[in-house]
Formats: C-alpha cells, structure tokens, sequence
C-alpha cells in the first residue's frame, strides 16, 4: 500500500473519530444550552443526519477616528475629545471578540499571484460619531457640549472650583463598511446613549484641573461612561441579523479529491468550529475592464476538526465539472 493511501486512510479515520465526538459534545451541549442567542443561529440536517448551522466568522476591521466636536468648558478651556475617544474605541473594539481590529492599507492587501484572490482590495470599516454630548451643570444653570445642530454655547466661561455636571443626553452612532474597488457600503448600523448602556450618573468635576478634552475626559468618571457606550454600540453590531452580510473568506489550502477531505485556512481564533456551512468558490478567470473578478459556486462543506488557525472540512455537494481546486476562496454558507 503506497505511503498516499495509508495517508487518506489515516485522515479518514480520523475525521470520522473526530465528528464522532464532536456529534457528542455538540449534544451534550445542546442539553444543556440556555443561550438565547444560539437557538437563533439558523441550521439544516444533511442526508446523514448531521446537523450544520451558519458560521459567525471574526471580521478584521479598519478602525476610523471617532467623529466629535470641540466645546467650550466653564472655565473658558476648550475641550477637543477626539484623541482620547479613538483610544477608548480601539479598547472597545478589542474586546469585542468578532470584531479584530487592523490597519488596512493597500499594500496589506493579499495579491494575486498563485491564486489568492484580493477582493479588489476589498475591507470591512467601522465608523462612529458622537452625536450628542450634553453635560448639565445646574449649580450654574447651564449645560455644555454639543447637539448635531453645533456646539452649546455657554454664557459663563470664567467658572472656578469644583461642579457637579449630571450626564443630560451622550449618544454614538456606529456603522460597519464593505469597502471595494474606492467605494463604501453600509451594512450594520447601530446607535448606543448612556441609556442604553445604562450608565447615568453624575461626575464631578474640578475646573481648576480640567481645562482639555483628555482632563475632562480621564480626570472624572467619565471615560467609564464613554467605554459603556461604546460596548453596547459594538455588542449591537456584532448581533445585528446582518452581521453576517460583510464579507468573509478563507482559502483552500489543500485538498484530496479522492476520499473529499479539504482544509481551509481559518480555525477557532476567527470563532470557526466544527460542524458549520460554509461555501467554495472558484475564480471564473472573465472579467471586464475595471470589474472585480467573477466568482461561481462549486461546492458546498461543512467542518469537522478545527485548529487555531485552519481546520478540515467535508465536501457535501459539488456544482459543476471542474470540482474544488487549491486556492478556492471558502465563504459562509448562510443556511
């Protein structure tokens, strides 16, 4: 027996172990599951009996400055938030497990020598703005920050000592973007407020030292307000139905025909695991001037074992006499 047959021989036998138990622990976890949130996650039942659900893979995303306005404090400083908000958001970003925070320039951008595929150096953005930012200060009968009309102009500007500001109305906006061949889309929109967060408090602020947007910012409690804000909008974003519309890929790395066993490059660390859908395509080679290449469908699979990194899969179905190659692109299947 060559040293390749013993090989499929080997692989077979340990997919088929490895769905044995993955079979296993998915029932006994789906026993035990309370989780609203994974009983919405749609599934179908192969002709085997195998039950496959519909993957949320991790997404890399360009972080943009978060949009704001400078105000006028009491005190007459003018406060510029914007440095400090961004830092905040990279930090909200990053604990946001579906969500992997990247710089993402044209040159990082997978070329198409030996078959990958750049997507015409296709990208996901997340942008957000402030939109409301009211602080109220009833000690002097006033409120400062801004409205989406403009700035709250202040009558008092020479204000000294310790006040008392009560949170009036802080609201974001949140959006991600697919991004392709120079234009944007839209795809996920949200809109997160201290009520929403469910933080209203009052803070405490000593115009003495608080005369800059970073002061106002991390010399009151502040900052703890903004990053609330900021994980409800990301938690928003990531459960939005169409979360899953933004583009994702993973690429065929490897492949044996004969026994239909395929490994893809993307594992647990972009949340994959065992026993989801995903679709193959391949390149259709027909493209128009300026057009971004054309794609068509040649297989369905599903995965059985999952590593870090890459992870085996299973071909259901093929489309088609060409059969699934190195350097297919792999995308969810939406089931």
């Amino acid at each position: 027996m060559g040293f390749l047959r013993k090989r499929e021989m080997i692989l077979v036998t340990w997919v088929v172990l490895g769905l044995g138990s993955v079979q296993a622990q998915a029932a006994a976890k789906k026993v035990a599951a309370t989780s609203t949130a994974s009983s919405l996650i749609p599934s179908c039942t192969l002709s085997n009996g195998l039950t496959i659900s519909t993957p949320i893979p991790a997404r890399p995303v360009s972080v943009q400055p978060v949009g704001t306005k400078i105000f006028t404090l009491p005190n007459g400083s003018r406060a510029d938030m914007s440095m400090d908000l961004n830092s905040i958001l990279n930090t909200s970003v990053t604990s946001t497990s579906a969500l992997l925070p990247q710089a993402i320039s044209a040159s990082a951008v997978p070329q198409t020598s030996s078959g990958a595929i750049n997507h015409c150096d296709s990208h996901i953005e997340l942008r957000s703005e402030i939109t409301t930012f009211q602080l109220d200060i009833a000690s002097l009968g006033i409120s400062v920050g801004y409205s989406p009309g403009g700035a709250i102009t202040s009558p008092i500007t020479n204000a000294t000592g310790t006040v008392t500001a009560q949170i009036g109305a802080v609201s974001m906006d949140f959006s991600l973007w697919q991004c392709a061949a120079g234009s944007c889309s839209a795809v996920v929109a949200s809109t997160a407020s201290h009520l929403t967060a469910g933080v209203n408090l009052n803070l405490q602020i000593d115009l003495s030292s608080v005369n800059t947007g970073s002061t106002l910012v991390y010399n009151t409690a502040l900052a703890g307000v903004l990053r609330s804000i900021m994980n409800n909008g990301m938690s928003q974003l990531v459960a939005s139905a169409r979360f899953n519309d933004l583009n994702w890929t993973a690429q065929v790395i490897d492949y044996t025909p004969a026994i239909g066993i395929l490994v893809f490059d993307a594992g647990n660390q972009s949340l994959l695991a065992p026993n989801q859908g995903f679709e193959v395509y391949a390149s259709t080679g027909s493209t128009s001037v300026g057009a971004c290449p054309v794609y068509e469908l040649v297989g369905y699979i599903h995965s059985t074992i999952v590593g870090g990194i890459s992870s085996y899969a299973l071909v259901d179905q093929l489309f088609g006499s060409r059969g699934i190659q190195i350097g297919d692109q792999v995308m969810i299947r939406n089931i």
